[in-house]
């Protein structure tokens, strides 16, 4: 049986760290907003976005060349080169997903499909995968958003 002291120190122990863990997430800059309540905690949302941005910055694709593509293909063929040139050793956590989120008015579809705009030519060499990412976003006139699981590519506001 455990003795009262071994009880305190565990209890104090335990409340240092629920402070701790507390005082890490009011840190972190609005990911713990998009945490559902019936998804992972604040504290694991904001790390996995900071991983994702990581990777934004640390992957590096020798080459971009695309000319009169879709957003939707270039997006495909980033896909498939992050995971070509991440650095992750794990083989199931190489790589990004991106996801087409298409536009909304109040609520409503506005019918608009983001994945089938152009990108008339772009080119690019050695650049961070989160650099050739603003490019596309930039020449289609989109932005994007980093969650914890997938880059999301929106219509510009």
């Amino acid at each position: 049986m455990i003795d009262k002291m071994k009880i305190k120190q565990i209890i104090t122990l335990l409340a240092g760290i629920s402070m701790l863990a507390s005082s890490k997430a009011e840190n972190n800059t609005g990911a713990e907003n998009e945490a559902s309540p019936a998804g992972p905690p604040a504290s694991k949302m904001a790390k996995s976005v900071q991983n994702l941005n990581n990777k934004l910055k640390k992957i590096i694709i020798p080459e971009v060349h695309f000319e009169d593509l879709t957003v939707a293909e270039c997006l495909n063929i980033l896909r498939l080169r992050a995971r070509e040139f991440d650095p992750e050793p794990d083989e199931n956590r190489k790589g990004v997903n991106f996801v087409i989120r298409n536009g909304k008015d109040n609520g409503k579809d506005n019918g608009k499909d983001i994945g089938g705009l152009k990108v008339s030519e772009l080119r690019l060499s050695n650049i961070p995968l989160g650099t050739a990412l603003l490019y596309i976003c930039s020449k289609a006139g989109l932005r994007y958003r980093v969650e914890a699981n997938a880059v999301i590519i929106l219509p510009a506001r």
